[in-house]
């Protein structure tokens, strides 16, 4: 962190393996105090290392040989809108053996054109490892649909890499409450 609210994150990947952008170095960029973060494109190659030296700046190494500098936060393009919906925001532990643990959770790109990528990830509450899913941005005002099998509480999140014209963006983290199973009377 440079500052407060703003601050860096290297990425050693990106993007659905196989894609250009799966080949291409970034790293997520807060200017809210780390709730929510953007990918930001920033070569071929992969992020080593990350330094933020202020709010706006920051020195970032990919590979073992090509040093990258901002002083501007290294946002280009206008700013877009992501969001996310869970079908449902809480499940007892009733209520989630009836959906078979399944969750459908919803986003929106604001102003999408369509066939942007989108990563929606996903961890238990408790910490652990993301799990990515990767949707396409429809032409209908930017919808997307992601259909997840989970057991605990979760938290979500989706990220775009902009393109051209727009800037890269994150959601703000949505969490899915599992209540845990009632112990029984003895």
């Amino acid at each position: 962190m440079g500052s407060p609210t703003d601050g860096f994150l290297a990425l050693n990947k990106f993007g659905q393996p196989g894609t250009a952008a799966n080949a291409d170095a970034f790293v997520l960029r807060t200017s809210d105090g780390g709730r929510s973060w953007r990918p930001q494109e920033i070569a071929r190659g992969t992020a080593s290392a990350v330094v933020a030296t202020g709010g706006q700046q920051a020195y970032a190494l990919v590979g073992e040989n090509h040093l990258f500098f901002t002083s501007t936060g290294g946002d280009a393009g206008k700013p877009s809108a992501l969001s996310l919906k869970p079908a449902v925001k809480s499940f007892t532990a009733k209520s989630l053996k009836k959906a078979k643990g399944k969750l459908t959770v919803r986003g929106t790109l604001a102003g999408a054109l369509g066939g942007e990528q989108i990563v929606v990830s996903r961890r238990d509450l408790g910490g652990g490892r993301w799990v990515h899913h990767f949707a396409t941005a429809g032409a209908n005002g930017g919808s997307f649909t992601t259909a997840w099998k989970i057991k605990r509480s979760s938290v979500f999140v989706a990220y775009w890499a902009g393109d051209s014209g727009r800037r890269g963006e994150g959601s703000a983290p949505v969490t899915v409450k599992v209540a845990a199973k009632k112990k029984g009377k003895r």
